[in-house]
């Protein structure tokens, strides 16, 4: 019995860890270098997806040419998910890192 109540009470802090990091600002979406789209096609899937004027489009996108990545959001590992999978639908390439 009391084994069970400690396999249980280290599955409850394994969730609550999970809880917490998911909700951490610590995630961030990162832009790779695309050598297949053009920019232009670029700058629309970041206005779309982020809805962010043309300046700072212009300089995510001058970022990823010269640094050949740029970070595109910081923000919790739930919101940076939802920004991945919609730049991924445009068929860019990008990957979510985590801060420690």
């Amino acid at each position: 019995m009391e084994e069970e109540n400690k396999r249980e009470g280290a599955s409850v802090r394994a969730i609550e860890a999970k809880i917490r990091e998911a909700w951490d600002k610590g995630h961030l979406v990162i832009l790779w270098r695309d050598p297949v789209n053009l920019v232009s096609y670029i700058r629309l899937a970041l206005h779309l997806t982020f809805g962010w004027p043309a300046a700072e489009v212009d300089r995510h996108v001058a970022e990823m040419l010269q640094a050949g990545r740029s970070v595109l959001a910081h923000d919790t590992r739930e919101r940076v998910e939802h920004y991945l999978y919609e730049l991924r639908r445009f068929g860019l390439s990008t990957t979510i890192e985590r801060i420690r």
